[in-house]
């Protein structure tokens, strides 16, 4: 983390989200919390809405940064944090799983019998389509940028895909277990508050870069210009 106060951010944000997972464990193993908020895999929970918040952070974040620097690859980041938040919190994975999967088993009949990937086939799709056009809107932004923003693009992109790979790997492994068992208590976890952590530094890396950019050229300017009358002077 390049600045302390980025890291200040990081720091809090984790804090954040492992009391939201030990409050998560001590519902399931305890009974309490009894609210139905407090648990990690719940629509609508408190962990979600944290992760709603990260991501309109972060969406600014990026825009903010792309308009200082006049790049694309943070436009196309910001957009990627806003098609998560939206793609999550309307459910579209699942309402268009629902929608597609019919069709895919019709098309392909062999899909139906796979278990319970093939309840899944519409959602793998749609998710891979949706990330197929992030990743091309990135790669063009990527490629027009100079080596300062690739090198911190890449940085925040990391960290988006390992997101990635608990909101869709760990997530199909996931189902294979029943509700209420250990492995959907230890996968939920994993899941769930894999997603959670892994955002934290995409907040924090964007808000150390951020600051680093106004730090360094508007106020950093403006504090030069109100030395020089006083050198002046002297």
């Amino acid at each position: 983390m390049r600045r302390p106060d980025g890291l200040l951010l990081l720091v809090l944000f984790l804090t954040i989200d492992v009391l939201i997972v030990l409050t998560h464990l001590s519902q399931k193993l305890l009974g309490d919390p009894v609210q139905w908020t407090f648990d990690l895999g719940a629509d609508r929970s408190y962990g979600e809405f944290f992760m709603y918040v990260k991501l309109v952070w972060f969406s600014i974040i990026a825009a903010l940064i792309a308009w200082i620097r006049r790049s694309a690859v943070f436009a196309a980041l910001g957009a990627a944090g806003l098609i998560l938040l939206v793609e999550d919190a309307f459910l579209l994975h699942e309402r268009m799983g629902h929608l597609l999967n019919d069709p895919l088993t019709r098309w392909l009949p062999s899909l139906g019998d796979i278990g319970i990937l093939s309840l899944q086939l519409g959602e793998l799709v749609w998710l891979a389509a949706a990330g197929l056009v992030v990743l091309v809107v990135f790669a063009v932004g990527y490629r027009r940028a100079d080596g300062r923003d690739r090198a911190d693009a890449l940085a925040i992109a990391v960290f988006l895909g390992l997101l990635a790979v608990f909101a869709v790997v760990v997530d199909t492994i996931h189902s294979f277990f029943p509700l209420w068992t250990t492995g959907d208590l230890v996968f939920t976890v994993i899941e769930d508050g894999g997603e959670l952590l892994s955002l934290s530094p995409v907040v924090a890396l964007g808000f150390a870069l951020l600051t680093a950019d106004t730090g360094a050229g508007r106020v950093g300017s403006a504090r030069r210009r109100r030395r020089e009358p006083v050198a002046d002077a002297a």
